[in-house]
C-alpha cells in the first residue's frame, strides 16, 4: 500500500484529515504491539487498509492524472535507449555529447556501476568505458546506486566531446577523474582536500570543472582550474549547495540552494561570486537546471504542484488574519477592588489551569461528559457543606480551590 510514496501518503492524511489525523496516525503507529499500520489505520482513521488504499489511489489520480495527460508519457518523446533487447538494466544520469549523435550514462546491467556511451540515433549501447577491473579506484560514484540521492547529474562531458568526467571512491575519500570518451583510458585521477563530490560540470571553454562538495561541515560550489590544479570555493555560505551549470557564455552559474528548507534555483556571477540572484522561490524544491543551447531558457526539475501552491498563498493570507485577529482579542480589564489585570486573551493562559467561562471554570481535563458530572457533584458536596455550617479554619478570601476558579478574590468577594 502506498510503497515508496511515504511524502504523499502524509499529504494525503493532511488534506483528508488535517494535522491532528498525522499526529493521531503516528500515535496510534508507534503505541501498536509490532508497529502494525492496519491496526494504527484502524484506531487513527476507523478504516481498513483495502479502503484507504481505495481513497489515495483516488487523491493521486486527481492530483496528478491532468499534469499525465498534458504531459503524455515518455515514449512519445522518442524511443527508449537499450543495453539488449533481453538485457535487463538500469540506466540513469544520461548525459548527452556536444556533437549530439552519442550520450554518456551509468547502467548496472553487469551488476555494477559502469560508464557507457549510447548511441542516440540508434539507442543502442556504443561503448563500456569502465569495464573490467582496475586498482585505480573502487567503484564510481553514482546517486541512487553507489550512494544515497542528493541532486545533480554524476557525469559531465567535456564541450569537445573527448572526455567524460566524473568522481569515483578512493580509499576513505572521492577523487575526480577524467576518462577518453573513445576508449575509456583514464587520464587524470584527481585527489582533493575535500569530501562528498558531486555533479561535475564543465565549463564552455573545458578549462575548469565546477562541482558540490563539502569543506568541513558546509556544503558549497567549488571549480577544480584544469590548469593550475586549485580548487576554489565559490559560494562559500551556510546553505546547502549543489548541482551547478554554467551559461553558455560561462559568464553565470546556477544552482541549487536550500533556502528555509526548499532547494531554490540560484544564479552567480563567476566573475564577482559575491552578485547572486535568486531565480525561483515558493514551497516546493527546484533542482537539476539545465540552459538551452542559446542560453535563453533554464529547464529544470521540481515538485510543485497546483495544490502545493496554492497551499502557499493560503498560509500567507492566514498568517496576516491570525496576526490581526489575535491583537485584536488582547484585553485589559478591572477587578472591583481597582486593580488592572495582566493583559491577556480569551484563553487562560497559565499552564494546566482551566479555561474561562462566563459562570463557571472547567478544568482541561474535564472534557467528557462523564468528568463534568463527577465535578458538579464535587462542587455541590463542597457548596452544601459550607452552607451547612461545618467548621474550617480556611479564610473567606481563599476558600475557592485555585485549580477551579482564574478569578481574583477580590473579584469573587464582589
Amino acid at each position: 500500500m502506498a510503497h515508496g510514496r511515504p511524502g504523499l501518503v502524509f499529504a494525503f492524511i493532511q488534506q483528508k484529515w488535517g494535522w491532528e489525523g498525522i499526529r493521531d496516525f503516528l500515535y496510534e503507529y508507534r503505541n501498536t504491539l509490532g508497529s502494525s499500520v492496519d491496526r494504527a489505520l484502524k484506531r487513527a482513521f476507523d478504516i481498513t487498509p483495502e479502503e484507504f488504499d481505495t481513497r489515495f489511489r483516488t487523491y493521486l489520480r486527481k492530483q496528478y492524472l491532468p499534469a499525465l495527460v498534458s504531459k503524455g508519457e515518455p515514449q512519445e518523446y522518442g524511443d527508449p535507449f537499450k543495453i539488449g533487447q533481453e538485457v535487463q538494466s538500469e540506466d540513469i544520469s544520461p548525459v548527452p555529447a556536444p556533437s549530439g549523435d552519442l550520450l554518456a550514462a551509468i547502467t548496472d546491467y553487469k551488476e555494477d556501476a559502469d560508464v557507457v556511451l549510447f548511441n542516440i540515433p540508434e539507442r543502442k549501447l556504443f561503448r563500456n568505458l569502465t569495464s573490467g577491473y582496475t586498482s585505480r579506484y573502487e567503484y564510481v560514484i553514482v546517486q541512487m546506486l553507489t550512494t544515497g540521492p542528493v541532486m545533480g547529474r554524476d557525469l559531465g562531458f567535456s564541450p569537445t566531446g573527448d572526455q567524460v568526467a566524473m568522481f569515483v571512491k578512493k580509499e576513505r575519500g572521492r577523487n575526480l577523474m577524467l576518462i577518453n570518451a573513445l576508449n575509456g583510458r583514464i587520464e587524470r585521477n584527481v585527489r582533493m582536500d575535500v569530501e562528498q563530490q558531486l555533479a561535475p560540470t564543465y565549463s564552455p571553454n573545458g578549462r575548469r570543472i565546477a562541482f558540490a562538495a563539502f569543506k568541513g561541515d558546509q556544503p558549497d560550489i567549488f571549480v577544480y582550474d584544469l590548469d593550475s590544479g586549485a580548487i576554489t570555493n565559490l559560494t562559500n555560505d551556510k546553505y546547502f549547495d549543489g548541482a551547478p551549470v554554467y551559461s553558455p557564455d560561462g559568464k553565470w552559474l546556477v544552482y541549487s540552494s536550500v533556502i528555509n528548507g526548499y532547494a531554490k534555483l540560484i544564479k552567480l556571477n563567476v566573475a564577482n561570486p559575491t552578485e547572486r540572484y535568486q531565480l525561483t522561490s515558493g514551497d516546493w524544491n527546484d533542482i537539476d537546471a539545465y540552459f538551452s543551447p542559446d542560453g535563453k531558457r533554464i529547464f529544470f526539475a521540481s515538485d510543485k504542484t497546483p495544490t502545493s501552491s496554492a497551499a502557499a498563498s493560503r498560509r500567507s493570507s492566514s498568517r496576516g488574519r491570525t496576526t490581526r485577529s489575535a491583537s485584536s482579542s488582547r484585553r485589559t480589564t478591572s477587578c472591583a477592588g481597582g486593580s488592572t489585570r495582566r493583559r491577556r486573551t480569551s484563553r487562560c493562559t497559565r499552564p494546566r489551569r482551566p479555561r474561562c467561562r462566563p459562570g463557571r471554570c472547567w478544568p482541561r481535563r474535564a472534557r467528557s461528559s462523564s468528568r463534568r458530572s463527577r465535578w458538579r457533584s464535587i462542587r455541590r458536596r463542597s457548596t452544601s457543606r459550607a452552607a451547612s455550617g461545618s467548621t474550617s479554619t480556611t479564610s473567606p478570601s481563599t476558600a475557592a480551590s485555585p485549580r477551579t476558579s482564574c478569578s481574583s478574590p477580590s473579584r469573587r468577594s464582589s
